[in-house]
């Protein structure tokens, strides 16, 4: 019998993947890390979702305070546009 490695995407908090360690469950963490808040509003856009500039703002804000705050808990970043956008299409399924 052949065994597979099967692997799933979640949109997790960072208490979460606590909760996952904690349970000797050692998650991939990749976070999605933004060049800018108009970053934020084009991939925004590619969803119909459209977002004020302060809302971008602030939602920039905040992942750089997550990124810095739970380094610990990240396994790896991307920046890479396209990967971006597949990953929020797949997250929001």
């Amino acid at each position: 019998m052949r065994l597979q490695k099967l692997y799933c995407i979640l949109d997790v908090s960072t208490s979460g993947i606590e909760r996952l360690q904690r349970a000797q469950l050692y998650p991939i963490v990749l976070l999605v890390k933004f060049k800018s808040p108009k970053q934020i509003r084009e991939i925004k856009d590619l969803r119909c979702d459209k977002i004020t500039a302060k809302a971008a703002k602030e939602l920039y804000e905040h992942s750089l305070k997550v990124e810095s705050e739970y380094k610990h808990l990240i396994t790896g970043m991307t920046l890479n546009l396209e990967c971006l956008a597949i990953l929020y299409i797949l997250i929001e399924e």
